[in-house]
């Protein structure tokens, strides 16, 4: 690590917050997160998080007020749904890697998130009848390391996610080592 670079302890709770955030949109968006987005084109643009949506503008007719702009209340009534399964589907393609491990610590769900320097991942604790107890979100750089602890929502919304899958990926590992 150069002089230059940060240690994982300085970037850590940027990355956790960026990344909780994103979970968070993903999997609990809300009429809140919206934005219109004028990007300089004639389409009208949604976002919510880091993520958009392009319309063109014979999509969004049925949703213009008499002076022309976009009734998002309106809008938002008949397509938030389509966009908060589009988010649920991006979730499901975010994180690269879901696996029960008992190295580095105790039994838990690894939520892998990138790989490389810098490695971030989320770590479940779970107990052996397979209930989420807790949660850590874990930076690791070449040698470096440093970790946080989940705050609650964090670990009761993954728990939602991942709760059904930890027992059964713990009976499977508890198999591989019989």
């Amino acid at each position: 690590m150069t002089t230059t670079e940060k240690t994982c302890e300085q970037w850590i709770d940027t990355a956790m917050a960026s990344r909780l955030e994103d979970i968070r949109v993903m999997l609990d968006p809300q009429y809140d997160d919206v934005q219109l987005i004028d990007d300089g084109t004639l389409d009208t643009v949604i976002q919510i998080g880091n993520y958009r949506w392009r319309y063109q503008a014979d999509t969004v007719t049925a949703f213009r007020t008499d002076t022309g702009d976009i009734d998002l209340d309106d809008f938002l009534y008949h397509e938030f749904d389509t966009l908060r399964d589009e988010l649920r589907e991006r979730f499901n393609e975010y994180g690269l890697e879901l696996a029960v491990e008992d190295e580095n610590g105790p039994l838990h769900v690894r939520y892998l998130l990138s790989t490389g320097g810098p490695h971030e991942e989320i770590r479940l604790f779970i107990n052996l009848a397979g209930e989420i107890t807790g949660g850590e979100f874990v930076a690791e750089d070449w040698g470096d390391y440093a970790r946080r602890p989940l705050p609650q929502w964090a670990v009761t919304m993954l728990a939602g996610e991942f709760g059904d899958y930890a027992p059964n990926m713990l009976r499977s590992k508890m198999e591989d080592v019989s």
